[in-house]
Order: structure tokens, then C-alpha cells, then sequence
């Protein structure tokens, strides 16, 4: 910061002891009171030339003052003549946006007529056409209903009667067939019951076990049907049940076609029969098929459960073959 010389005459004025130092340190510095003189000469002509710049800059300053006034001044004059611009534009702006929307509206007004106009003709138009395709459609399906039904009805009765002299030959041929049938079957009944009941008094079958005897007889019984073919015999299969980490023996079995039974000398519970059905369920699961003949063979079944088994064996498709109920 610079100090004037008016500041440190004042200074000095006002600190006399400072102002002794301060002559002692020039006496020792200038020997002579000439060369005193000539500084405080200097001092004065500093003196003077710093109260001229002083004055200058109070000058510049005024002169600035003056020129930031003009320049508000202008400022507030241009604000002032944008704003009186910018409302009378904004009045300009206002009124052609207003004729704008009359005359946006008067089109739209128009156009709106025009199309009402229009789409009542196309709509007019529209409804005869159809009125008349409808009238038309109407007339040709009247006649294709009327050919139809005719073809309907000479096609109906030729069907009656060709279905009439198929059903009587049907009937007819079905109670021959059913008056044979039974007639074979209480024979063959009669005959495996009579068998199984003379089996049940017996422990071993001329040296057979009796699922070797029950698979032998099944055998014969399967092949008047074609199962298996000649030579081939039922026999009994072991699997891995990986599932279950267990065996599995089928001890009436057969591969293709694919049958699978079950043998037991008395059945006193559903549990062989339980058992078959699992079974039949692994071999499905490994074949991937449901197979061609289940059965459940056994000398005698209890009384007590008797229609129960039955039953069950009727759901699951399973074949009975019993010598007597005990």
C-alpha cells in the first residue's frame, strides 16, 4: 500500500519521538544539512506531484461516476424501449394468434361439415350395398337350405335303412356269438376252477413248483389267442429298481407282446394283488408302455375280500383267474 508524503509528515507531527529517530538516522546518513535539504526538496516536489495525482484520480473518478450514470441512464432507456417493444409485440402476437384460431376454427367448422356430408353418403351408400349383398346371401342360402335339406333328407333315409339291415345283421350275428361264447366260457370256467380246486389239495405239481405249473398253463392258455408264439413260454424276469435301490421279480412275464402276472396258492388280503400293481407300474415305467395282458392267479381267495379284489382288478384291467372263493 503506498503512503503519501502528507501521510508521513503527519505521521511524524504526531510521533515526535519517531520523528527524533528518524533525524538521527539521517544525520548519520548525510553528513551535510545541503544534501537534508535537497531530500526534503524531493520530499516537497513528491509532495506536490502526489496532491496532482490525487487530483487526477478524483477527476477520473467524477469522470467515471459521470460515465456510469450515462450508462444507466441508456440502460434503463433500452430496458424501457424493449419492454415497449416486447408489449407491442406481444399485442401483435396476441391478435394474429386470435385470427389465426377464428380462422383455424372456421376450417375446421368446414372441414367437419364436409366429412359429416361425406360419411352420411359413403354410410347411405354403404347400407344399400349391403342391404342388397344381404338380400342376395339370403336368397342363396334359402336355396342351398332347401338343396341341403333335401340331400339331408334322401341321404337320412338311405342311412336308416342301410344302419337298419346292418343292425339286424349285427344282432343276429352278435347273439350267436354271444350264446358261443358263453357257452365256451363256462365250459373254460368250469373247467379252471375244477383244475385250481383238485391243484389246492396238491403241494407239488409232478415235479413243478406251482408258478412253474401256473406259467406252463398260462402258456397254453395265452397261445390259443396267439400269445406267445409256438415254442415260447411265460417266464419269470428280475429288474434293478434303481429308484427304490431294490429287486424286482415278476414271476409271470413276458416281453412282446407284454404281459405280466402274478401267482399265489391263497390270497387272505389285497396285498398280492397291491403288489401286481406296482409291479405293472415299473414294467410300464421301463418299457414305456402299458402291456398287452395283466393277470392275478391264484387257488383259492377269502371270502372277505373278495369283491373288494374284484373291484380293484376291474380298475386297473387286471384279469382274475381263481379256482374257488373260501
Amino acid at each position: 500500500m503506498a503512503v503519501t508524503a502528507e501521510q508521513i509528515i503527519k505521521l511524524l507531527e504526531e510521533n515526535p519521538e519517531l520523528a527524533r529517530k528518524i533525524y538521527e538516522i539521517l544525520r548519520e546518513r548525510f553528513v551535510e544539512r545541503r544534501e537534508l535539504k535537497e531530500i526534503l526538496e524531493e520530499i516537497k516536489h513528491l509532495r506536490g506531484d502526489t496532491n496532482k495525482l490525487f487530483e487526477r484520480m478524483l477527476s477520473l473518478e467524477r469522470e467515471m461516476g459521470a460515465m456510469r450514470r450515462d450508462f444507466n441512464e441508456a440502460i434503463k432507456r433500452m430496458r424501457e424501449d424493449f419492454n415497449r417493444e416486447i408489449s407491442s409485440l406481444r399485442v401483435e402476437f396476441n391478435e394474429s394468434m386470435k385470427r389465426l384460431r377464428e380462422d383455424f376454427n372456421r376450417e375446421i367448422l368446414n372441414l367437419r361439415v364436409e366429412f359429416n356430408e361425406s360419411m352420411k353418403r359413403l354410410r347411405e351408400d354403404f347400407n344399400r350395398e349391403i342391404s342388397n349383398l344381404r338380400a342376395e346371401f339370403n336368397e342363396s342360402m334359402k336355396r342351398m337350405r332347401e338343396d341341403f335339406n333335401r340331400e339331408i333328407i334322401k341321404l337320412r333315409t338311405e342311412f336308416n335303412e342301410s344302419m337298419k339291415r346292418m343292425r339286424e345283421d349285427f344282432n343276429y350275428q352278435m347273439i350267436s356269438l354271444r350264446r358261443e361264447t358263453d357257452q365256451r366260457v363256462t365250459r373254460l370256467e368250469k373247467s379252471i376252477r375244477g383244475l385250481f380246486a383238485a391243484l389246492s389239495e396238491i403241494r407239488v405239481f409232478a415235479g413243478m413248483s406251482f408258478e412253474e405249473f401256473v406259467r406252463s398253463f398260462l402258456t397254453g392258455y395265452l397261445r390259443e389267442a396267439g400269445i406267445p408264439p409256438e415254442g415260447v413260454k411265460l417266464k419269470s424276469k428280475k429288474f434293478w429298481d434303481e429308484e427304490k435301490r431294490r429287486e424286482v421279480e415278476i414271476n409271470i412275464f413276458y416281453e412282446e407282446p407284454l404281459v405280466v402276472g402274478e401267482a399265489t396258492a391263497v390270497a387272505e388280503s389285497m396285498t398280492e394283488l397291491e403288489k401286481l400293481i406296482e409291479k405293472v407300474e415299473f414294467v410300464k415305467k421301463v418299457y414305456r408302455r402299458e402291456p398287452a395282458a395283466k393277470f392275478f392267479i391264484a387257488i383259492s381267495i377269502s371270502r372277505k375280500i373278495f369283491d373288494e379284489l374284484m373291484e380293484m382288478a376291474e380298475r386297473h384291467g387286471i384279469e382274475v383267474i381263481y379256482g374257488r372263493i373260501v
